[in-house]
């Protein structure tokens, strides 16, 4: 009867080893997660892409910097969720978010049918974002999701 127990004890305990090696940890699920936004919006090995400029000053229509906005926010949302599985990824959450918003902006700056005042108010923020710092900050965190 011991025996039928011990044995018992002996399978659940090699069950619950082998299921804890099957399943990820919650910060690599992050690191894959911030991996995933990064080769999304066009980086490789750590270097974005030719065909990305990083540039939010490409006059593209306010139509077009409304879809790159809605893109961005699914992006900003998985980098959210990587930041909330591991604050590594923290700055990455943020720089995407950054990417987010100065689209927004710069939608708003291109739509001739809002008032002046409206497009001149969206070009002061986007102008105290710092745009090439915010582009520099998502270079750095991309190379580092990527180089994991």
């Amino acid at each position: 009867m011991v025996l039928v127990q011990v044995r018992r004890l002996g399978v659940i305990l090699v069950m619950g080893l082998a299921l804890t090696g099957c399943m990820t940890s919650p910060t690599e699920s992050a690191s894959d997660d911030a991996r995933q936004v990064c080769t999304r919006i066009g980086y490789e090995n750590g270097s974005r892409s030719s065909d990305v400029d990083g540039s939010t000053d490409t006059p593209l229509g306010s139509t077009k910097w409304d879809e790159a906005s809605e893109r961005f926010n699914e992006h900003a949302n998985l980098a959210a969720r990587a930041a909330r599985a591991d604050p590594r990824w923290n700055d990455l959450s943020n720089a995407v978010t950054d990417i987010q918003r100065l689209a927004e902006l710069s939608s708003t700056i291109e739509n001739l049918t809002m008032p002046q005042a409206d497009r001149d108010a969206a070009q002061a923020q986007k102008d105290a974002m710092n745009p090439p710092e915010v582009v520099r900050s998502l270079d750095q965190e991309c190379r580092k999701a990527q180089a994991q």
